[in-house]
């Protein structure tokens, strides 16, 4: 009811401009001399365009670009009204002239930087929502969609045809620590995991969170050897770090599952598949290792 009766207060704004030029106009000049119709109905076209522009604007009230196109679309309506009543009173005044394309201008440019800024947060909105949509609130780190979209964007690259190295790490016995510490240090745990995992890559290497307590990994143009290296390093500088919580040191250990998508997997899911399969084997074996898919 609010927006609906801001609407009927802006028509009835613009209803009182028009009223107040046509006196103005029609005192400047009341005879109607030889009227150009094919300019009148431009003229009015645009008039009314600007003004249904101008009463639908209050939709965007609040947003810091408002202003710019709520005064420069009233501007335009005042430039093109007044042009739409010179075409019935034939002035051709000069200071009539330089006030409406005065006013033109300054509405013109009033509605550029209104929309330029509208678009400068259109874009913004787009990539925090881009952002938001592949990246995990707890721990910052690309989530399963985000890794996955990374993935299928290193393998279309091709990367000069070389294999390009998954890994798949799940932390071992995460499920005590919630028990034992409660979920908020499980959570803590996580955070510091996930730096850590990030702190050994560089910045061609992707990590993301695939769930629950798993990591995966990727890394490009990785040899096998070079794959398990990287797994290695992982998996003791967690072993190494223990995590203080309220007083209290959390050792934390990672098993760690590797693959290598080629250029003749049929798609990633295989490859990740066997790195899973790889997981599951180190953790058979007994955790805290490191496992390459046969």
């Amino acid at each position: 009811m609010d927006y609906f009766s801001y609407k009927i207060r802006r028509a009835i704004l613009l209803a009182l401009s028009v009223a107040v030029l046509a006196i103005l106009d029609y005192i400047a000049n009341p005879n109607i001399k030889s009227v150009l119709y094919s300019n009148l109905i431009t003229e009015g076209i645009l008039t009314l365009m600007t003004a249904i522009l101008f009463v639908y604007m209050g939709e965007l009230r609040g947003r810091h670009f408002f202003k710019f196109l709520n005064y420069g679309f009233y501007l335009l309506f005042i430039s093109f009204t007044t042009d739409t009543l010179d075409q019935l009173f034939l002035h051709g005044r000069l200071q009539t002239t330089i006030l409406e394309k005065g006013i033109l201008i300054i509405g013109y440019l009033l509605v550029f930087i209104g929309i330029k800024q509208w678009l400068e947060e259109y874009t913004r909105m787009n990539k925090s929502l881009s952002r938001q949509a592949t990246t995990d609130d707890l721990t910052g780190l690309l989530n399963r969609r985000g890794f996955i979209q990374k993935l299928h964007s290193m393998a279309n690259d091709g990367v000069d045809s070389q294999p390009i190295a998954i890994l798949i790490g799940d932390l071992d016995n995460f499920k005590n620590i919630n028990d034992e510490h409660g979920h908020i240090a499980g959570d803590t745990v996580l955070k510091h995991c996930s730096a850590q995992i990030r702190s050994q890559l560089n910045n061609q290497q992707w990590v993301g969170r695939w769930g629950g307590e798993e990591f995966a990994i990727t890394s490009p143009k990785t040899t096998p050897e070079q794959a398990m290296k990287l797994a290695e390093q992982i998996r003791d500088h967690i072993a190494q770090n223990s995590y203080n919580y309220e007083g209290k040191d959390l050792n934390v250990t990672i098993s760690i599952g590797l693959s290598q998508l080629s250029p003749s997997d049929y798609n990633i899911y295989n490859a990740i598949q066997r790195a899973d399969k790889a997981l599951y084997q180190s953790k058979a074996n007994g955790r805290n290792r490191s496992t390459m898919s046969g």
